[in-house]
C-alpha cells in the first residue's frame, strides 16, 4: 500500500509540472501572438504614412 501510495504521489507530482510547463508554453505563444500583432499594426501605421506622404507630395 505504501510503496502505491508512493508512486502516486511521484505520479502526480510529475502531472503538475507537466500542466504548468504547458501553462508556461501556451503563456510564451500568447506573448509572442500579442507583440506580432503590435509588431504588425505599427507597420501598417507606418505603411499608411508613406502613403500619405506620398499622396501629399503628389500636388
Amino acid at each position: 500500500m505504501n510503496m502505491n501510495n508512493q508512486s502516486f504521489i511521484q505520479h502526480e507530482r510529475g502531472y503538475i509540472q507537466r500542466r504548468r510547463r504547458r501553462i508556461k508554453v501556451k503563456q510564451n505563444c500568447n506573448q509572442f501572438q500579442t507583440q506580432s500583432i503590435v509588431f504588425q499594426r505599427s507597420v501598417n501605421i507606418f505603411e499608411m504614412r508613406n502613403q500619405l506622404f506620398d499622396y501629399i507630395h503628389q500636388e
